[in-house]
């Protein structure tokens, strides 16, 4: 199963009848990678709003993605092809196994730290 990204897209003004309306398929340019560009799947919430931002599940196609080493509020760019889509924000990050810990202090405090179930 792919991890769902909760991510705030800005729409590029220069293509503003062209914005999608609904899901699409695009090239993600992460900073740190350089010019090697990702493929995504973006699934808006909504049509853009007049501004050109909309709320999406965004995904990753290829497993070995690095979205994992992506902190909160980082950006990047959207292409298809040549033309620039936008830019997407990373607002909230999926849950995963190795994301959360907890440890019950109560019970144990010397304990490790274990998996959330």
């Amino acid at each position: 199963m792919k991890q769902k990204l909760v991510t705030e897209i800005a729409f590029s003004p220069d293509i503003r009848d062209k914005w999608p309306s609904s899901a699409f398929s695009a090239e993600a340019y992460l900073l740190k990678e350089g010019p090697v560009p990702w493929s995504v799947r973006v699934e808006l919430w909504a049509p853009p709003d007049a501004t050109g931002k909309a709320f999406a599940w965004l995904s990753f196609l290829s497993k070995s993605a690095p979205y994992a080493e992506l902190p909160l509020g980082s950006w990047f760019e959207l292409r298809m092809g040549r033309t620039t889509l936008g830019q997407a924000t990373l607002r909230v990050f999926p849950k995963t196994a190795t994301a959360f810990k907890e440890n019950d202090f109560i019970g144990d405090p010397a304990a490790p730290v274990r998996s959330a179930a």
